[in-house]
């Protein structure tokens, strides 16, 4: 049985209605290898301006090595660069919380945009995530693609926006259409690998229709026509 010590030290002052601890054992699964002590880090809290939310990313640590985590802000977004398990976010009006998703993540990165307020009375935050084996050496890990996924600024309608077999590169918010447009590569040498050397796609992504995934914006035809263009320069 594995001993999980929970460190609630920055969460000093909360009362809270749900009992989170039970779900620990479901955000580590997968994380913590043979370990026999598992640390759960919950790192300083993220007060949203202007909303009930605060949030706590949190992560393992094993044998109490910690990792390190940056923050970058600019006017409407924020980018936290980390790598987190899950993340918690907590109404503090309300006096509740919730876990981003029911199981272990690999997060590697997450964006707070606040772009679309105005648009659509709704903030959005994009995580990049590595969630999928695609080179079959049994880890998921830097060696695998970036997926995109968002939810709203409580965390909740967590959906994956990118198509399989694509790896973000990056996104551009654009608020005047409620819209991302997305840069990614595809595997396009088929060598499991997703880098320079492969076919660039562009995508975009609507926020007013979630439940759709990102779309390429240039069909297959308009590439290959324009790849014949620049081949015969």
């Amino acid at each position: 049985m594995r001993l999980f010590i929970l460190s609630f030290i920055l969460i000093f002052s909360f009362s809270c209605n749900n009992i989170i601890e039970q779900k620990f054992d479901t955000v580590l699964k997968g994380e913590t290898g043979n370990d026999e002590k598992v640390i759960i880090d919950i790192n300083k809290p993220i007060i949203i301006d202007s909303t009930n939310y605060i949030i706590f990313p949190i992560c393992s640590t094993s044998n109490y090595k910690r990792k390190s985590y940056s923050l970058e802000s600019s006017g409407e977004y924020y980018q936290h660069f980390g790598q987190y398990n899950n993340i918690i976010f907590y109404d503090k009006i309300k006096n509740n919380y919730h876990l981003l998703n029911d199981s272990a993540l690999n997060i590697q990165d997450f964006n707070i945009f606040r772009h679309f307020y105005e648009k659509l009375q709704k903030d959005f935050i994009f995580y990049n995530i590595y969630d999928t084996d695609f080179n079959r050496d049994g880890e998921i890990d830097s060696q695998d693609p970036i997926s995109l996924y968002v939810s709203g600024i409580n965390g909740r309608d967590f959906i994956k926006v990118l198509p399989e077999n694509l790896s973000l590169i990056d996104i551009t918010p654009d608020k005047t259409e409620s819209k991302i447009y997305i840069r990614a590569y595809s595997d396009s040498n088929n060598d499991f690998i997703f880098n320079s050397s492969d076919k660039i796609s562009i995508l975009s992504f609507d926020l007013n229709e979630p439940s759709k995934k990102a779309q390429k914006v240039f069909d297959n035809k308009f590439i290959l026509k324009l790849e014949s263009l620049l081949m015969n320069k």
